[in-house]
């Protein structure tokens, strides 16, 4: 085959006919585009996606000028194992790309904060750091239960991010490890 007439002669080879091929061509192009479909914007950071109707919408949203303060709220699960509740203070760092929070004391007024297997929750608006990459968390050896045992850390945006640390792993100043403190990075 001459690839310098190519399309042409595949034709001359065969018993297609061209004119029935190229309809077939454009029938498949019709009826992809009125079954929907999906393209991305030059230039900018945008899926479309379009329904039957040709109704096209975002799948992914436009870059946006970040909010200053965000609406975080943390989880914090302590492991189901024997003696894994602590009633030790219990501080967090975070470290975004756009800045942290230091030693941030986690309680809740009136209630016993990590217990075995519970899953507490912290809700607190600081100025926006961006994406987390970094979670250290602080246990002071003080209370009459004093090793923890830390499961992970969940950390949820009111812009709909989320980040996720395991740890799996004591936190006393005893037998069990001896560590106080301990990060994790994404």
């Amino acid at each position: 085959m001459n690839l310098k007439n190519w399309p042409f002669d595949i034709f001359k080879e065969s018993d297609v006919n061209p004119k029935k091929f190229y309809a077939l061509i454009v029938a498949i192009i019709i009826i992809s585009a009125s079954s929907g479909c999906e393209y991305d914007v030059p230039g900018y950071e945008i899926h479309m996606v379009c329904d039957e109707n040709n109704d096209c919408a975002p799948a992914t949203q436009a870059p946006s000028t970040p909010k200053p303060t965000v609406t975080y709220t943390l989880w914090v699960r302590t492991g189901s194992i024997d003696n894994a509740d602590t009633d030790g203070d219990v501080f967090i760092t975070i470290i975004g790309d756009w800045g942290r929070i230091d030693r941030w004391y986690l309680d809740t007024d009136g209630y016993d904060d990590f217990e075995s297997g519970a899953n507490d929750w912290f809700i607190f608006t600081v100025p926006n750091m961006g994406k987390i990459h970094t979670v250290c968390i602080e246990h002071e050896n003080s209370g009459e239960n004093q090793g923890w045992y830390l499961e992970e850390i969940l950390i949820e945006s009111d812009e709909n991010n989320s980040w996720y640390f395991p740890f799996d792993q004591w936190l006393a100043d005893d037998d069990k490890t001896g560590n106080l403190w301990t990060c994790q990075n994404r």
